[in-house]
């Protein structure tokens, strides 16, 4: 989501730093800049820095082996937004489990709401 030298900003305290570093990145990401100004609306965030801390707060570490009934994972292979997350989902659940990946074969490769332009 965010640079990481962003987060290592946010992390060392400077959130004024933060913000330049994801502005100016915002200015050639097209995904960084819609998933920016479109969190910051969905979660009511005061800016960019605020927007970074609340969604660090979610996770599913440490409740994902707590599942108990069947799951099905489904992973685009192009997903711009959380590649390589449903498999580490999938190798974290106990509970009998399928994984689907969606291709470019089945017109089905991106991320949801990107994928249907």
């Amino acid at each position: 989501m965010a640079p990481k030298e962003a987060i290592a900003a946010l992390d060392a305290g400077d959130a004024v730093d933060c913000e330049k570093i994801v502005q100016k990145r915002m200015l050639i990401d097209t995904n960084l800049r819609w998933t920016m100004t479109h969190g910051i609306w969905e979660f009511k965030a005061l800016n960019i820095s605020d927007f970074i801390t609340r969604t660090a707060q979610f996770s599913i570490e440490g409740i994902v082996e707590q599942i108990q009934c069947p799951c099905l994972v489904l992973e685009a292979e192009s997903d711009m937004f959380f590649q390589g997350q449903p498999q580490k989902v999938y190798d974290a659940l106990r509970a009998p489990k399928k994984l689907l990946k969606f291709t470019k074969e089945d017109g089905a490769e991106n991320h949801c709401q990107s994928g249907a332009l």
